[in-house]
């Protein structure tokens, strides 16, 4: 331990609150579900799409539909089933405030879950299907949208309260900077669910296999900026400088919230399906300019984590923090022994495919806004951010955190966490370089893109296998 830990104004600034008492456990199930759907569901549709058109071949017919379905998929079972426990978890402790349902956890996981068993099940099955069978397919598709949204608001009345309270009784002063960007994750978990009731009862209307375009790009964009994102931020910034000893975020974390929101807003209010047919060269321009500002409040807060360049005293050596010389070194610039594996490779990626991301829609807007047109594909910024940004920071913030939620202290394997991060890696290379220069990949890149998918399948049965096997070591 540091001789000198510095005033006690650093805890205000990043610490999560000790574990305490009344705090419900880690529901793990939740984590165990996810990695079920995303390596059977989104991923493997997803590869068996991308292997299609590498090879062209027709590995799955109706693709449009499976395209819909490989994306809920992806965004709730594989994402949302990370955030949700893992909020539920640290939120309350974050803020000092239990859970007043110690069975939330449980419940919401119920109703999300069988949600995506049904969504899952349905949209497999129901492109095959006519007559009344057609018809009860839709009708499931239907109740698969009214469990998760009952699933979501349930979650965010739980989590909205824990806020409230916490926003009264001020016991954890870490809370308040980031609760902007909590507040937006909330928001945006309840108009994606919303949406998406929307779009399974037109399902029934149109009697259609196929969601409407336009509305379910939306609501993926929703998803994106006021879940993905915030979230993603919100604990970047209070566990990055514990986890990485990185510069504690000193500077006015709401106010950079704010600001996000609001290009946010001007981005997605031109983007709403209804706008787009009034005016859609003027709503393409707004929603342009909202992007620019939005990307580049993002490289600005990459910049002051200090994830990337790490040129930045960190706050130890902020606090002139001694530490004794007959104690255990860490590894170098981190705090750790390495018992968690080498996941800082997997977040150096993850900010590193982010900033590509956000670069090439930043210039992908300018084009937009002066030559009306765009010349880097939005599928390739899309998965430079779902896969490239969130799926890096998943697979190495769940090794990191996740066993230590079941009181495990090292995880099974860390070596594996090494393998992961090349695996995914290559994964991302091979969806993103070819569509971003396919003149210099022409001889390799079609092999390349074609099994981008399998690698990325590689990496999540690592992580199922460090997840699994460590919490055989806590005897759970």
């Amino acid at each position: 331990m540091a001789d000198k830990s510095g005033p006690p104004q650093i805890e205000k600034i990043i610490s999560a609150s000790k574990p305490g008492v009344g705090h419900t456990a880690f529901e793990i199930r939740f984590i165990w579900w996810g990695l079920f759907f995303t390596l059977f569901g989104g991923l493997a549709l997803g590869a068996l799409s991308v292997a299609g058109t590498a090879f062209e071949r027709n590995f799955i017919e109706f693709q449009f539909a499976y395209t819909q379905l490989h994306g809920h998929l992806q965004l709730v079972g594989w994402t949302g089933c990370f955030i949700i426990p893992i909020s539920l978890h640290f939120i309350p402790r974050f803020a000092g405030i239990p859970l007043e349902n110690k069975k939330a956890p449980s419940i919401i996981l119920v109703l999300v879950i069988l949600s995506l068993i049904l969504r899952y099940t349905g949209s497999f099955f129901l492109p095959y299907c006519s007559g009344i069978y057609f018809k009860i397919g839709l009708w499931i598709l239907f109740l698969s949208a009214a469990l998760f949204l009952t699933g979501i608001l349930y979650y965010i009345r739980t989590l909205f309260r824990i806020m409230t309270v916490a926003k009264i009784k001020m016991r954890r002063p870490a809370l308040p900077p980031v609760a902007p960007f909590l507040m937006m994750v909330l928001a945006g978990w309840f108009i994606y669910a919303v949406l998406n009731f929307i779009l399974m009862a037109q399902l029934i209307v149109t009697q259609s296999i196929l969601l409407d375009r336009m509305w379910n790009e939306f609501a993926i964009e929703i998803f994106l900026a006021f879940v993905l994102f915030p979230i993603s931020f919100s604990f970047a910034i209070r566990t990055f400088p514990l986890y990485f000893r990185l510069p504690a975020a000193d500077w006015p974390v709401r106010q950079l919230a704010f600001i996000y929101l609001i290009s946010v807003l001007v981005y997605l209010i031109p983007q709403i399906p209804i706008a787009q047919l009034e005016n859609s060269n003027v709503a393409e321009n707004i929603s342009a300019i909202g992007v620019v500002v939005r990307n580049f409040i993002v490289l600005w807060l990459v910049w002051k984590l200090d994830i990337i360049t790490r040129l930045q005293k960190s706050w130890l050596q902020k606090q002139e923090a001694v530490f004794s010389e007959t104690r255990r070194p860490t590894r170098p610039g981190m705090p750790d022994y390495g018992e968690y594996g080498r996941f800082e490779l997997l977040i150096y990626a993850a900010f590193i495919w982010l900033v590509l991301g956000v670069i090439c829609q930043i210039v992908n807007e300018f084009f937009t806004i002066f030559y009306a047109y765009k010349i880097i594909s939005d599928d390739l910024i899309r998965h430079a951010y779902l896969l490239g940004f969130i799926t890096n920071l998943i697979l190495g913030m769940a090794p990191r955190m996740i066993p230590a939620f079941m009181g495990v202290k090292w995880i099974y394997k860390p070596e594996l966490v090494t393998f992961a991060f090349i695996m995914i890696n290559i994964a991302i290379a091979g969806r993103i370089l070819p569509l971003l220069a396919p003149n210099l990949f022409r001889e390799i890149g079609t092999n390349f893109y074609g099994f981008s998918g399998v690698f990325a399948m590689g990496a999540i049965l690592c992580l199922w296998i460090i997840l699994y096997k460590s919490q055989k070591r806590a005897g759970k």
